[in-house]
C-alpha cells in the first residue's frame, strides 16, 4: 500500500512531520470499521485533506496550502492495518 511523508505549517505556525495514507488508499474493511454514521461528510477547506495517520493512529488533516516540500511516497505493508485488528 502507499503511505507519503509531508511536511506542512500548522495552524499555530509550528512544522509538522507527517506520515500518512490518503483514504483512498486504505483497506476498506479497515476505514468502514472506524467511521461512523451516514450522513454527508464534512467539508473541509480547500487544500486540506482528511488522511489517516500512521504515527498517531488517528484521522488528522495534512495542509497542502503549507506544505513545505513534495510528498514522499512510502511503501507500508498491509499487515500493519491487520494487527490493529487485535488491540481494540
Amino acid at each position: 500500500m502507499i503511505g507519503y511523508k509531508g511536511r506542512f505549517i500548522k495552524k499555530d505556525g509550528t512544522e509538522r512531520t507527517m506520515l500518512f495514507c490518503k483514504l483512498n488508499d486504505l483497506p476498506e474493511d479497515f476505514l468502514s470499521d472506524r467511521i461512523l454514521g451516514l450522513g454527508s461528510p464534512k467539508k473541509l477547506p480547500e487544500g486540506m485533506e482528511l488522511v489517516y495517520d500512521l504515527e498517531a493512529s488517528g484521522f488528522r488533516v495534512f495542509n497542502h496550502k503549507t506544505k513545505i516540500s513534495d510528498l514522499i511516497k512510502v511503501k507500508v505493508p498491509n499487515k500493519v492495518f491487520k494487527l490493529w485488528e487485535f488491540v481494540e
